[in-house]
């Protein structure tokens, strides 16, 4: 017969207090929180950042997205702390905070809201018929074969 033993985050906390992670971490998943942290400065490297946060507890993750075309960071970053607690604690402490002269912005991340079908990319530019670009979701063009109520022009002779 198999015993299951269910304990809160505060229950779990309180049984490893003071004991080395591997005596318990396989057994109790304590409950993590990732952070937003905003008005990053650019020049803010992981290693300041970590040190930073280091005294909110053991830091599982550091996330530091970076612009696609200059490979440089967007000033901000996400950071996974192993504690909730202490991950709430860091929000009402580091929230305001400067870090190398900059007043970080740390909220809890919140869930990734699903894309937006935004229509087609601009056309634009020169195209190879009267109609020219376009773009967006009006695939009709930007030409004058047709008219205001999209009927077609017959001087043009179709399209």
């Amino acid at each position: 017969m198999r015993t299951i033993l269910a304990f809160s985050n505060k229950t779990a906390s309180l049984l490893t207090r003071g004991l080395p992670e591997s005596c318990f971490g396989r057994v109790f998943k304590l409950k993590t929180m990732k952070l937003y942290l905003g008005n990053l400065p650019f020049s803010a490297s992981d290693e300041d950042i970590r040190e930073a946060f280091s005294a909110y507890g053991t830091i599982e993750d550091l996330f530091i997205p970076l612009d696609r075309e200059t490979n440089r960071p967007r000033g901000f970053a996400f950071i996974t702390l192993a504690d909730d607690d202490q991950a709430r604690k860091a929000i009402e402490e580091m929230d305001g905070a400067d870090l190398q002269g900059r007043n970080l912005r740390v909220n809890e991340a919140e869930e990734r809201r699903p894309q937006q079908n935004r229509g087609g990319g601009g056309g634009g530019g020169y195209g190879g018929d009267r109609r020219g670009g376009g773009g967006g979701n009006d695939r009709r063009g930007g030409g004058r074969d047709r008219d205001r109520r999209g009927n077609r022009d017959r001087e043009s002779g179709g399209w």
